[in-house]
């Protein structure tokens, strides 16, 4: 599947789109047929809300490759929470329960893809992609 790179403001690294694309097909959802989203979950196994750990994060995918949401999330009080949410449908950007415009977390989600990227490429998270 090609996952669209352009969603302005935002731009998504061919890094970060590899990724996504491999996860797919890993997962042998069959990108040639698919009528439905996909949503893959990246989770650190060993990430509690007692014990560090790399923040799970959610993708959802549509049957046209375009990414819907990006989520990040994080422990709150003994609760897994959304930390960091880059939802492309309705265009806001949402960090620690404040809702902004996606133009404010340009930067943030740079950061965000790095970060991710390199996490990914040192094997830390357990992906589990659906499609539904």
């Amino acid at each position: 599947m090609e996952i669209k790179s352009e969603i302005p403001p935002l731009s998504i690294s061919t890094k970060f789109k590899t990724i996504l694309s491999d996860e797919i097909t890993k997962a042998g959802i069959d990108t040639n047929t698919i009528k439905n989203y996909v949503i893959i979950n990246f989770s650190d196994p060993v990430h509690t809300s007692d014990d560090e750990g790399y923040h799970p994060v959610e993708v959802m995918v549509s049957p046209m490759g375009a990414i819907l949401y990006i989520t990040e999330f994080g422990y709150a009080n003994q609760e897994l929470v959304k930390d960091l949410d880059f939802d492309f449908k309705l265009n806001l950007f949402h960090q620690r329960g404040q809702d902004c415009s996606m133009n404010d977390g340009v930067r943030l989600f740079r950061i965000f893809q790095s970060n991710f990227c390199e996490h990914y490429e040192n094997g830390v998270f357990k992906v589990v992609a659906t499609s539904f």
